[in-house]
């Protein structure tokens, strides 16, 4: 019973990264067909690389908190 629960966990997990993933790809695809729109497509480029950049800071500073 325990088995099937961890499974269905896993699963769901696994949706919702799969999920995840395909929707940046299908973003990043659209901003690369969208060509005209440049000035958004930089703004949308700078603030995912700020979003990135805080998330790498936070994960180091919780990994250095782990180890």
């Amino acid at each position: 019973m325990r088995e099937s629960h961890c499974n269905t966990s896993l699963h769901y997990r696994n949706r919702w990264v799969g999920f995840g993933l395909g929707f940046f790809l299908f973003f990043k695809f659209h901003i690369l067909l969208t060509r005209r729109v440049d000035s958004f497509q930089i703004l949308i480029s700078q603030s995912l690389s700020q979003l990135f950049s805080w998330i790498w800071c936070l994960g180091s500073i919780l990994l250095g908190y782990i180890v």
